[in-house]
C-alpha cells in the first residue's frame, strides 16, 4: 500500500515525469505494483533494493542514489 509520494521536480513550474530529480517514498510499494515505465532511469530497482526514503539523480541522469 502506498502511503503518500512526494516527488520534487527540477526547475521549470510544469515538469513531466522524465524531469523528475528526486522522489521520496513513504511508504512501501509492492513490486508488481511499481511500474518501471513511470518513471525515468532505475528507481524501481533502487526502491526495491533500497525501500522507502528520498532518492535522487542528475538532470536526464538514469542513475538514482538514495539518500541517507
Amino acid at each position: 500500500m502506498i502511503n503518500t509520494i512526494r516527488v520534487t521536480n527540477g526547475p521549470g513550474p510544469e515538469q513531466k515525469i522524465e524531469g523528475l530529480t528526486g522522489v521520496t517514498f513513504q511508504g512501501t510499494i509492492n513490486q508488481d505494483d511499481f511500474v518501471d515505465a513511470h518513471f525515468p532511469g532505475d528507481l524501481r530497482d533502487k526502491y526495491l533494493a533500497g525501500g522507502v526514503g528520498t532518492h535522487t539523480r542528475a538532470d536526464n541522469g538514469a542513475v538514482w542514489t538514495k539518500q541517507p
